[in-house]
């Protein structure tokens, strides 16, 4: 009998960490649904999860295209992003939470007190290499949404890429996880549009407040909505992640 095969060979190769986490969740949930086994080279989830390992892959297998949705199919290595809504569907909230359950080492850090406040700004490459791709929601949107929601902005705490928290207790190519942790502790996290912040949205210990993107590009003005919602980036469609 021919062995059931499911691989993301390029997972760690094919975007940062909020990707590698769609595209992990989405090739474990379709292994699993169609009683395959799941093969994955290392990746970063391994340094900072539980229960994340699985078998390296065995063999070469053909390569899907990128974001062509494997509808049933086995024996095939998946690629791409994996945040469409055909990917999201069969994605349960519940199972995810059991697979991304953060190794013992890092609990001590949820034990700290607590941000007030925490706004994720995501620019980067938005802005340097794909300045007519994604929408960088502005910095005045932020204090407009604090005042809607009634959220002091007097103890706001601003998280950006390139002022990372340096701190010698992580090794370098973790050196976004006490970022990310104050994400999840905040009592309100105002998130950007990105992966990156949706995630700590998902592992959230407070309120969560998305922008709405919709289809704009560049650096925008937007609206905020409370909830982990409606929308990942401005290049996806409207999903919804099942219990």
């Amino acid at each position: 009998m021919i062995k059931r095969i499911i691989q993301f060979t390029q997972l760690g190769k094919f975007g940062r960490f909020g990707n590698q986490l769609f595209q992990y969740a989405f090739a474990r949930a379709y292994a699993e649904k169609y009683d395959a086994t799941l093969e994955i080279p290392s990746w970063i989830g391994e340094k900072v999860f539980k229960n994340v390992c699985h078998h390296k892959p065995s063999r070469k297998l053909p390569r899907t295209g990128i974001d062509c949705f494997p509808n049933g199919k086995i024996n095939i290595d998946l690629f791409g992003y994996c945040q469409k809504q055909e990917y999201i569907n069969i994605l349960s909230e519940a199972k995810m939470k059991g697979w991304f359950q953060f190794q013992d080492k890092w609990l001590e850090f949820f034990n700290m007190p607590r941000p007030d406040t925490v706004f994720h700004i995501r620019k980067g490459d938005y802005s340097d290499k794909y300045p007519n791709v994604f929408c960088v929601v502005s910095e005045g949107s932020y204090i407009t949404a604090c005042k809607k929601f009634g959220v002091s902005i007097d103890d706001v705490i601003w998280k950006r890429e390139e002022n990372q928290i340096k701190d010698t207790r992580f090794p370098a190519d973790l050196m976004f996880l006490p970022d990310f942790f104050d994400m999840i502790k905040a009592k309100n996290l105002f998130r950007a549009n990105s992966t990156f912040s949706f995630w700590a949205g998902f592992f959230s210990h407070g309120k969560v407040y998305s922008p709405l993107v919709d289809d704009l590009v560049g650096e925008c003005d937007v609206e905020f909505v409370e909830g982990n919602w409606p929308r990942i980036v401005s290049v996806n469609p409207n999903f919804i992640i099942r219990n």
